[in-house]
């Protein structure tokens, strides 16, 4: 009976399996900051500030009162589980030693007291409410100090300084942006411009949007992956091309969420990439990809970007992996490279439940070694955008099957991908790819699905197609470079300059 609501689902969880596993939470107690916030907003807060409260009333509970604080980031308060009222729950016929008499009687004894008491206890609130004001500058009772804030509206002069900087200032006059990069967030930036009094900015309203290893993000994810498709219903006005933060905005009005309010979602050029690397944990390549992590180059300049391994893994600047099932060992093909589809299959399944892909123009799988130049490869990819089509890259020989699609660097649009994962199962059932490399069998399943492709020969320099050449001034990629000082040195042979 004392059980919260949350034990009782995280109970049914483990045995019953169309019940998922609660959210975390912790209502808190006397004695902590937020039960004083909590304390103050209930007595005071609503009082004067009652569009601040907006769905609480005085008498709404402590834990409403709580949750409210915690999405608003105020008080220290996490997200607050929920007490079972069992009057609610047991029908007024069911309770045991109580006839309608005695429950008459006793609701008139309620009303009497209540009648009694309400004058005294509202004078009481009232002195408390003034003995608190004068004290509230000198203790933690102070109302959240969110309240002064206000994120720039699109359309403001803030708003379009604040792009200003995101875009062009922070490369043009770094020193007017201490600390920031083109990769920091909007808030980042109009927090800066909030402290020049010439300017018309105000302080950013407090934000998170989750990340990686976090709670909310899994829900995020999930909800991205799979919740949109199978129960849409859920999530009126989102769709499989919603930002994560519009995503993470409806989720923060579910009870006992973990997630904060969002921050401004970034600007993506166009067309915008979702781009991943595939790695072994064991091995060159996580070094190399940890180089490209730090510098925030190759497939870490794309719009998003996701790492895959068979194992979680830290890798750098808090990108953390996500994980392939595993699955049987890896062969050799008929042409002599890895026999390795049944691996991918798997990766792919991993991209489609992440659900990022479906906000991009295009999905990009590029190999660790891969010298990837990000602005060269958005050129020649928007004259596709918007067409179920994947990109041919190499025609070493003529003849049937060529040209083909070569896997240091892979190019599906959104449509092909949505393609590809409406007819994966078809593809594996069908098609004789165990002894084929990865490449070969995308480029099969979506022929066979009906997708286009297109040829661009310019696109990959590769050592297994024709050739890499890093100074050509032409190839968005180059390929292999399995050294983080080779990679280098292509990179800046290709771009003329060192990544900062």
């Amino acid at each position: 009976v004392n059980s919260t609501f949350e034990e009782v689902q995280a109970s049914l969880h483990k045995t019953v399996g169309s019940c998922p596993p609660p959210c975390s939470c912790r209502t808190s107690v006397e004695g902590e900051r937020c039960h004083r916030h909590i304390k103050w907003a209930k007595e005071h807060g609503i009082k004067k500030h009652p569009d601040d409260y907006f769905g609480l009333t005085s008498k709404s509970s402590s834990e409403d009162f709580q949750a409210h604080l915690h999405k608003d980031g105020a008080g220290d308060c996490t997200s607050p589980c929920n007490a079972i009222d069992l009057d609610k729950l047991m029908p007024a016929d069911l309770k045991e030693g109580e006839t309608e008499e005695e429950k008459e009687k006793e609701a008139g004894k309620e009303e009497v007291q209540t009648n009694k008491t309400r004058e005294k206890v509202e004078k009481q609130m009232e002195k408390d409410e003034e003995k608190e004001d004068d004290n509230i500058a000198q203790t933690s009772l102070a109302p959240p100090v969110e309240e002064a804030c206000q994120t720039a509206a699109k359309g403001s002069k803030c708003y379009q300084d604040v792009l200003y900087g995101m875009q062009t200032g922070v490369h043009v006059h770094p020193d007017w942006y201490p600390g920031l990069t083109d990769k920091s967030s909007f808030e980042d930036f109009q927090a800066i411009l909030a402290k020049n009094p010439e300017l018309d900015c105000r302080a950013p309203c407090a934000c998170h949007t989750a990340v990686q290893g976090e709670e909310c993000y899994d829900h995020v994810a999930w909800v991205m992956g799979t919740g949109l498709s199978t129960h849409p219903t859920w999530y009126p006005g989102l769709s499989s091309r919603s930002r994560s933060e519009d995503v993470q905005t409806r989720v923060l009005e579910d009870e006992n969420t973990t997630c904060q309010k969002p921050c401004t979602p970034p600007l993506w050029a166009t067309p915008s990439l979702f781009c991943f690397s595939i790695f072994r944990s064991q091995g060159y390549e996580l070094d190399l990809v940890k180089a490209q992590v730090d510098r925030r180059v190759g497939i870490f300049s794309c719009d998003e970007f996701a790492t895959l391994s068979d194992a979680v893994l830290p890798v750098s600047g808090g990108v953390t992996t996500l994980q392939i099932p595993p699955c049987e060992t890896v062969g050799v093909s008929k042409d002599g490279t890895a026999a390795n589809t049944l691996i991918f299959m798997q990766a792919w399944n991993v991209i489609k439940n992440d659900g990022r892909y479906a906000n991009h123009d295009w999905t990009i799988k590029a190999d660790p070694d891969a010298v990837l130049i990000v602005p060269r490869l958005r050129q020649k990819l928007l004259p596709h955008t918007g067409k179920n089509v994947f990109i041919k890259n190499c025609m070493k020989w003529t003849g049937i099957g060529w040209p083909m699609m070569f896997g240091s660097l892979e190019a599906y649009t959104k449509q092909a991908m949505d393609t590809y994962f409406a007819g994966a199962d078809r593809c594996k059932k069908d098609l004789q790819w165990q002894a084929w490399g990865e490449d070969l069998f995308m480029g099969r399943c979506l022929d066979m699905l009906g997708a286009s492709s297109e040829f661009d020969g310019t696109l990959i320099g590769d050592n297994v197609c024709k050739g890499a050449n890093c100074g050509d001034g032409v190839s968005a990629v180059y390929h292999p470079f399995k050294s983080a000082e080779t990679w280098f040195q292509c990179y800046r042979q290709a771009t003329e300059q060192v990544p900062t």
